[in-house]
């Protein structure tokens, strides 16, 4: 393989890493969509932000 100029191998790392990284975000999405479809008590693991008890006076 010839040696590429070194612009290239940047251009070429980032297009990788910006790959890499809308694939992962689209793997998560699905996922978190497969989570919501499971039951409340599980969510609220996942999700615990989602189910902050009320604040007691």
């Amino acid at each position: 393989m010839h040696l590429l100029p070194t612009n290239t191998k940047i251009l070429i790392a980032l297009v990788l890493v910006a790959a890499y990284l809308v694939i992962r975000s689209a793997y998560r999405k699905a996922k978190l969509r497969r989570q919501r479809d499971l039951d409340p008590i599980k969510r609220a693991i996942y999700n615990p932000k989602q189910f902050r008890r009320p604040r007691q006076r």
